[in-house]
């Protein structure tokens, strides 16, 4: 069964928190974007906030006291609703598509509350935000270690192109510690048994490339740009050709 959001919950102006802001305060005030700053007093205990000017997208999901500021709505859910379930039926819900303004993207609060979602009861309610809630955490997890491992690569890739391995396969140690094992160049401190060079030195050609795409084509040669390039990774899923 399907219900309207103003039936699911009660949706609050949020309010110009110049009253309660404080560098001291603990309570996140949040507008549109997120948290921009803090207050020493709450105007809500839990809640979804939703954008109600400028830039509509995702609500942020608070499960501790917060202050939503006067560009956003606070959307508390009743007795008998989950918090967690309703947040996930308004994130996956494209709130732009409230936006009746010309001028400056804007929701009207009877709009939004006539959005409506497929009710399954509070127990269906609450097993499928666990279900999204675990799966949520998993990928902020992973996004977590994806992060820690590129920058282990960073370190490990400056380790080995300014001090190279040496004949016992392992890293040498930095110069500051071994200071006989390198020289000085142009580009900075190399291992002594390294060579410096230019681009012309080892390239056979160095082409100043045109600030055009050339005419595409299905197949022929390949056409290198900026998309292909992505954190020093060839990527070819979105190649194109050239004659």
């Amino acid at each position: 069964m399907s219900e309207s959001l103003e039936k699911l919950a009660n949706i609050h102006y949020g309010k110009s928190p110049n009253e309660v802001v404080s560098i001291d305060g603990h309570i996140p005030i949040v507008g549109t974007g997120g948290i921009y700053g803090w207050a020493d007093k709450a105007m809500f205990e839990r809640g979804i906030v939703v954008a109600r000017k400028g830039s509509l997208g995702t609500p942020h999901l608070f499960k501790t006291p917060f202050w939503p500021v006067d560009t956003t709505y606070a959307v508390v859910p009743k007795v008998g609703v989950d918090l967690d379930w309703l947040y996930y039926c308004l994130l996956n819900f494209d709130l732009t598509k409230l936006n009746e303004a010309t001028g400056v993207p804007s929701i009207n609060r009877n709009w939004l509350g006539k959005t409506s979602f497929k009710n399954p009861g509070a127990a269906r309610q609450s097993k499928i935000a666990a279900i999204l809630s675990s799966i949520g955490e998993s990928i902020e997890k992973t996004e977590a270690l994806i992060e820690k491992y590129q920058h282990i690569k960073a370190g490990l890739m400056h380790d080995l192109f300014t001090r190279g391995i040496g004949a016992d396969g392992k890293l040498r140690p930095p110069r500051e510690q071994a200071p006989e094992l390198y020289q000085q160049t142009p580009i900075g401190w190399i291992p002594k048994e390294w060579e410096f060079a230019t681009c012309v030195d080892v390239c056979e050609k160095v082409i100043d490339c045109k600030n055009r795409t050339p005419p595409i084509t299905p197949d022929g040669y390949p056409v290198i740009r900026t998309p292909n390039v992505r954190n020093g990774i060839f990527v070819d899923d979105e190649l194109v050709f050239t004659d």
